[in-house]
């Protein structure tokens, strides 16, 4: 077995090989004069698995191009099987057409992942089920819930409620809160579609005295969570706690520490994000190599 990257050893990529016990391959890469990538790779063994660990910071469209002549460049060494891992899926959140003329760009995305040599995938909490079921090729589906409940567990009392920050989250905010065996209430919530201005109407439950922790899968520009902090306050709320596996603008963790009423958040290393811990003492961050590791040992055989 060994791990493939285009965009070297990170420090998540550093961890998976050391838990794995595996080799590392190198890229070779440049550009050609009009500025398309090339790249080379050597050290691969026929008939050996070949794990492509996609990389999410930089330019998203050619990240993905990337990736795919990777998995080309695999196949030139016959392995017995490639396994993409894909900590995120870029373009997952856009699962439907929300306005005539739109595309349905992570249907267009696994089409494209599909039609490479990859044999099967590994992603990590997928925004909707609707993505779940475009993959016709194996896609397993992991999730890090279990990370955040682990540290969470045997922390909380009677005062602390899961609120769930709007409708597309409440399956998972009620998996959380089952899990913590804590109450949840809901916020309802407006987004404009023509901006993506998000409105925060009320709150479905109470919250005045209580603590309060959300779970979800990603946040872009955090304005939702900025705005429901300041609205539990305002309510009467006391600590509040987010949870987020994916952190896909990495200068939204600024704002969370500088301009909003969090009181602690929690994420994943998912997106690579390189973290100054001096500089965010709000922010908390878990490694997850282990569950991929896991998941890596259950797909290689």
């Amino acid at each position: 077995m060994k791990i493939v990257s285009q965009a070297g050893k990170s420090q998540l990529v550093k961890n998976l090989v050391n838990r794995l016990g595996v080799g590392f391959v190198e890229v070779e890469q440049g550009f050609f004069p009009n500025g398309e990538t090339k790249l080379r790779i050597k050290g691969i063994e026929k008939g050996e698995v070949a794990i492509l660990f996609y990389s999410s910071p930089g330019n998203v469209g050619k990240n993905l191009i990337d990736f795919m002549l990777l998995a080309d460049a695999v196949r030139n060494f016959q392995p017995s099987k490639i396994i993409a891992v894909m900590p995120w899926l870029p373009f997952s959140p856009q699962d439907k057409r929300f306005r005539r003329g739109e595309p349905e760009s992570a249907k267009v995305v696994v089409k494209l992942l599909e039609a490479s040599p990859i044999d099967e995938f590994i992603c990590i909490d997928l925004h909707s089920r609707l993505v779940e079921k475009m993959f016709v090729k194996p896609m397993h589906h992991i999730s890090c819930m279990q990370i955040f409940l682990d540290y969470f567990q045997g922390k909380f009392d009677n005062s602390w409620v899961v609120v769930s920050l709007d409708k597309g989250a409440i399956e998972r905010s009620r998996k959380f809160a089952r899990a913590l065996k804590l109450p949840v209430i809901q916020f309802d919530k407006f987004r404009d579609k023509t901006n993506g201005d998000v409105t925060i109407n009320s709150i479905k439950g109470k919250v005045k005295g209580k603590n309060t922790i959300s779970f979800d899968d990603f946040v872009s520009t955090g304005g939702t969570r900025i705005k429901a902090a300041k609205m539990i306050r305002e309510f009467g709320g006391l600590k509040h706690y987010d949870c987020v596996t994916h952190v896909l603008v990495p200068e939204t963790l600024e704002k969370i520490q500088k301009t909003s009423e969090i009181d602690g958040f929690f994420m994943t290393n998912t997106t690579e994000i390189c973290l100054d811990r001096t500089k965010f003492p709000k922010v908390h961050e878990f490694d997850i190599a282990l569950i991929l590791k896991k998941a890596l040992l259950a797909s290689r055989d």
